[in-house]
């Protein structure tokens, strides 16, 4: 709509004009104040998250998870920090504190923890549950994007899910502990696998390409003798 027709349903409509900016006026400062409060619950469901990854890496404020779990966790963590890949999982469970989805939160908690920083050695998985929603979500540093495709995330997200029913929230979190080393340390040892494989290949191709140069060596001298 150009503005010389906008001036003309002036002109001939003045009151019915002076209605319509009113209505779309109204409905600019009803948008504003929705975001506005929308962007407010954001803040207020951060602002019950830490500001930093826990030095335990576990955000159990209710206590869904026993002292068991929480050493079983610690030993892991313990255990993939030696590995060549350093991986540290963090777990976030709470019921009835997040007005918004697990994924929207997820997006702002990989900023605010610096999950994708190369600088550090450490790549993060961070397992997130939603009790009330009955909800999980797995975010990763990019760097494990080859490992943990969303494939394999979403797997993870099913073994766990399966914690709802009957609440064994506990054995929920080692199942999934379990089939995330596995995870981890078979793709390693696949690609292990696969750089030998190739270095093999590319042997046994130079070793074909030798014996050939050899061979066309001694032809070409066998060659030059029957010449003379």
């Amino acid at each position: 709509m150009d503005i010389l027709h906008l001036f003309q349903r002036f002109v001939s409509d003045p009151r019915g004009f002076g209605q319509m900016l009113i209505l779309a006026s109204l409905f600019i400062i009803t948008m504003l104040i929705l975001f506005s409060v929308l962007s407010r619950d954001l803040s207020k469901d951060l602002e019950k998250l830490p500001k930093e990854i826990p030095t335990d890496h576990l955000f159990d404020p209710q206590h869904f998870f026993d002292g068991k779990t929480q050493k079983v966790l610690q030993e892991m963590n313990h255990k993939w920090s030696k590995d060549y890949v350093q991986t540290q999982l963090t777990v976030l469970i709470a019921k009835d504190k997040f007005h918004y989805s697990l994924d929207q939160l997820a997006n702002l908690l990989v900023d605010r923890w610096k999950l994708n920083d190369t600088v550090s050695p450490i790549h993060h998985i961070v397992l997130m549950i939603d009790i009330t929603e009955q909800n999980v979500t797995t975010i990763i540093s990019e760097q494990l994007a080859d490992i943990l495709t969303p494939e394999k995330r979403g797997e993870l997200n099913d073994l766990f899910a399966k914690a709802f029913k009957g609440l064994k929230f506990d054995s929920g979190l080692r199942a999934y502990m379990d089939e995330l080393d596995y995870m981890l340390h078979m793709t390693r040892t696949q690609k292990e696998k696969e750089k030998r494989d190739h270095l093999l290949q590319e042997i046994k191709e130079n070793q074909n390409n030798l014996e050939a140069s050899v061979r066309t060596q001694t032809l070409m001298s066998t060659l030059n003798l029957l010449k003379k």
